[in-house]
């Protein structure tokens, strides 16, 4: 177990900066969350309003909370023209998303989804939007939020055993080409993938065959998992399910059921094995892991970045921050 004493009193915050909208004289902003008080692992909304006469088409404002309080669960996305890109530099704590929005608009809504972290202490808490134009700050908001959580006394001193390993016990790469070489990139609802640095798609004869969220878990086609980690699939007849081998590995999969076998021995999962567009869709987590790798969900973006397990992605590394933003850069074809 990794031991790490919490220092409660610390408040570390957060800052994103999301590039787009910015509003000149008379501008409104407002941030709201969708609850008033929160409990320990419950899931909110914020949400923030911009409105006013002169709308420009790129600028810069920044939301803020507290760390130690609460967990980024879905990135900033809008009722813009295109997609919201939300791009994360650790050193400087900032996260960037740009979009771009309508020539003709009198209102801008911004969303995100934040998370009650398990050890987050009971108290009031601010969640701040600032409006920066020309890196001087035009307008503040606050917007306050009850948490129902730890008394200080009870406050865990210690990380759980699944953290995150640090970055200088698994230093095995040196650019982030390289860390592309050796990771398949998905994101939800894409067609498109980076497999080992390679764009391809996920199916490349039907577009709607994308990854989604079943009960919690993301999921894949079978084939095209399998055959990605160098795996085979197996179909026997008159047999309503299917078999994935490699090497010492099988796993076998029953239709409409949630639990699976390895090498013989029985698991339940929250997600069942489901038929969609004709495709045998498998939780890509259940899966990658069985076939002796590591899976990492990027909530920012809600994409999975499956790695080698002598190699695992460590997110806060600068290495896999530029090369996690590269690969969704060109999976949205930015890039």
């Amino acid at each position: 177990m990794v031991k790490r004493v919490m220092s409660l009193c610390c408040c570390a915050l957060l800052v994103f900066s999301i590039c787009g909208i910015v509003y000149a004289g008379g501008d409104v902003a407002t941030i709201t969350p969708s609850k008033a008080v929160a409990k320990v692992g419950e899931t909110f909304d914020v949400t923030i309003t911009l409105r006013g006469e002169n709308v420009k088409t790129y600028g810069v404002h920044n939301i803020s909370f507290n760390e130690k309080v609460f967990e980024l669960i879905a990135g900033v996305e809008g009722n813009t023209e295109a997609p919201v890109i939300n791009k994360w530099d650790s050193e400087t704590r900032v996260l960037a998303a740009a979009y771009s929005a309508p020539a003709l608009v009198d209102e801008t809504i911004l969303t995100l989804q934040l998370k009650v972290k398990d050890t987050a202490v009971s108290g009031t808490y601010d969640i701040s939007f600032d409006a920066i134009v020309n890196k001087e700050t035009i307008k503040t908001t606050t917007a306050t939020i009850e948490v129902d959580g730890l008394a200080v006394s009870t406050a865990p001193t210690e990380e759980p055993d699944d953290v995150v390993p640090e970055a200088e016990e698994t230093d095995k790469v040196l650019t982030s080409l390289e860390r592309k070489k050796d990771v398949i990139c998905l994101k939800i609802n894409k067609n498109l993938t980076i497999t080992y640095n390679v764009k391809t798609y996920i199916d490349d004869e039907n577009p709607l065959v994308v990854p989604y969220i079943n009960n919690g878990r993301t999921m894949v086609p079978l084939r095209f998992i399998s055959e990605a980690l160098q795996a085979e699939v197996l179909w026997e007849e008159g047999w309503d399910g299917c078999i994935v081998k490699k090497g010492d590995k099988e796993i076998q999969f029953v239709f409409n059921s949630n639990e699976f076998t390895v090498n013989g021995e029985t698991y339940t999962y929250e997600a069942p094995i489901e038929m969609l567009y004709d495709r045998t869709m498998v939780p890509v987590r259940f899966v990658s892991e069985h076939l002796d790798c590591d899976v990492y969900w990027e909530p920012i973006n809600s994409a999975v970045v499956i790695s080698p397990k002598d190699n695992p992605w460590v997110p806060q590394r600068q290495i896999e921050i530029t090369a996690i933003n590269e690969m969704l850069l060109s999976i949205m074809g930015i890039i």
